[in-house]
């Protein structure tokens, strides 16, 4: 009896294919007492904190970092999918699940596996070649902008 081919989830054989062949080497990254090296497909994003930066992974853990933000950048370059997103964050946008429009119209993506309270915004200077990287379209763009309660357009003065 032949077994029926399934079918393939994108996401997974994706990680499969980086695991194998990712242009970028592990991260290494301070924890106490020892050096934890971080695989860039693990990481969710990359913040600055006081006096260096904190590399979020998947499974909502921070690790540390004493350098710039531009010089991880700079190490990251080489792989599209990791986006400097504002001058304090870099995101890994295959973790990104979802964009929000805050009530101020401030962008944030949520990701995959973190808490769905654990957000990144996307500076107005970046948001371009975020839509580009992400495929996101005019129309769809336009859907999201927001529209605060209260007074609509068509409301008599």
């Amino acid at each position: 009896m032949q077994k029926k081919p399934r079918p393939a989830d994108p996401d997974v054989l994706y990680s499969a294919i980086l695991k194998l062949v990712s242009p970028l080497k592990p991260v290494p990254c301070q924890a106490v007492g020892s050096m934890i090296f971080v695989n860039p497909e693990e990481i969710a994003f990359i913040t600055t904190v006081p006096g260096g930066l904190d590399i979020v992974d998947i499974n909502n853990a921070r690790w540390k970092r004493f350098d710039t933000l531009t010089a991880l950048a700079e190490k990251f370059k080489i792989d599209p999918l990791f986006f400097k997103a504002s001058r304090s964050e870099i995101i890994n946008l295959r973790q990104v699940r979802a964009l929000f429009v805050t009530p101020t119209s401030t962008r944030e993506v949520s990701f995959k596996s973190l808490p769905a309270d654990v957000r990144v915004s996307i500076a107005d200077s970046s948001y371009a070649a975020f839509k580009k990287a992400m495929g996101i379209s005019d129309k769809a763009d336009a859907a999201l902008n927001f529209e605060p309660k209260g007074r609509s357009k068509n409301a008599k003065k």
